[in-house]
């Protein structure tokens, strides 16, 4: 009994602490990994505030290089675009008629570089005429609106004469420096210049892109590091070549066909020169909304110059009104579908911004662009919310 009430009252006992040598403490500091603080929330809001400004400066050197860099960018733009339309008759050349991707790519620009120089050769001299008649057509504009010019004109009188009640004579008169101008003929040759050197580049770097065939995209291949990796570059190079060669296939189809309904219901109307307006239509409805409403203020003054009665006058904008109505609302949307359809407010964006940035050939080539960007978007993982954004 008594050694087990001794065996309990020693169980019982606390223990004795343990006693750890001050050695062993700071060997274990030594070896023991960094503790690494979170950055907490101001830390990551200050690093954010931080990468805006670099971000909008990137964005501003963008801008920058596009708009100066246009003689450079503009041609291989448009060269890129062409390649995407050519190449896949370029391709049934050279695997149904065996001809090499040389021969059929010069084929080929030959052949669209004829078709242009029938067409100017067609349409130059209609042109022509019409720009000499600006002059005298613009007097015979004045005489059919005379009473409306009138009013315009007593209008102006009455605000010119209150301007000069109101109007204060400064003291001292500010001397008047005479600009030289620029002659037309000079501003024309050089901006002539500039066009030829242009298509010249244009030209040439077409046939080397049809020519050289797949070959920029094995070595774009051949340097990508996985298997996987590569995989995806030739399925994205593939599906975005594809889709961008059918929507402007399809486009340059729609615009072709509302051309040619042009040239058939100006002719039926009377209009002199039915092809010249419907070769405008063609080009100019690449340009939406902007390109169908010059068309249309194009045909009706040269209807109010040619026909003497109003109501024969007013048919021709009412029926190009209903044709473009037809192929934009109805035409359009069914062939081209919803894979291609773009919101229209970034449309007009587009049309603003190329405007801006490149003139007219920039409001050209701004919704291929952007549905360019839109089918890169839908392939690749990282910009899947851009495109659903982007769509309609």
């Amino acid at each position: 009994m008594e050694n087990t009430a001794e065996r309990i009252q020693e169980e019982v006992q606390p223990a004795a602490p343990l006693t750890v040598s001050p050695d062993v403490v700071q060997a274990r500091a030594e070896t023991a990994p960094p503790v690494v603080e979170k950055p907490g929330k101001l830390a990551r809001i200050i690093k954010a505030d931080r990468s805006v400004p670099v971000m909008g400066l990137f964005v501003l050197a963008v801008f920058y290089t596009v708009y100066f860099a246009k003689p450079f960018l503009l041609p291989v733009m448009l060269a890129l675009f062409l390649v995407f339309v050519l190449r896949p008759l370029v391709r049934v050349l050279n695997q149904r008629l065996r001809l090499p991707l040389p021969l059929g790519s010069a084929l080929v620009v030959f052949g669209l570089l004829g078709a242009l120089g029938v067409g100017g050769a067609v349409l130059s001299g209609p042109a022509m005429d019409w720009i000499e008649r600006a002059p005298s057509s613009m007097h015979d504009i004045d005489q059919k609106i005379g009473k409306l010019k009138r009013s315009v004109q007593n209008m102006q009188r009455a605000t010119q004469r209150i301007d000069d009640l109101t109007k204060v004579e400064p003291q001292n008169r500010v001397r008047e420096v005479a600009m030289a101008r620029i002659s037309f003929g000079s501003m024309l040759l050089a901006g002539t210049q500039a066009f030829m050197l242009s298509a010249f580049s244009v030209v040439i770097l077409v046939f080397f892109l049809l020519a050289s065939g797949d070959s920029l995209l094995r070595k774009v291949v051949k340097i990508t590091p996985s298997l996987r990796d590569k995989i995806k570059a030739v399925e994205i190079a593939r599906t975005v070549e594809r889709d961008v060669g059918r929507y402007l296939l399809t486009l340059t189809g729609i615009n072709l066909v509302l051309g040619v309904a042009t040239t058939l219901a100006m002719f039926a109307l009377g209009m002199p020169n039915a092809m010249l307006w419907g070769a405008m239509a063609f080009g100019l409805n690449f340009i939406p909304y902007l390109g169908a409403t010059i068309t249309l203020v194009v045909l009706t003054v040269v209807a109010v110059l040619t026909f003497d009665q109003i109501g024969h006058a007013a048919l021709v904008p009412v029926v190009f009104l209903s044709i473009t109505t037809l192929e934009g609302q109805i035409l359009q949307p069914f062939v081209i579908g919803r894979s291609f359809s773009v919101n229209p407010v970034l449309v007009f964006l587009s049309l603003l911004f190329w405007g801006w940035m490149w003139g007219i050939v920039g409001m050209l080539m701004a919704v291929p662009i952007l549905v360019t960007f839109k089918i890169l978007c839908a392939h690749i993982e990282s910009l899947a919310s851009i495109h659903e954004f982007m769509d309609r």
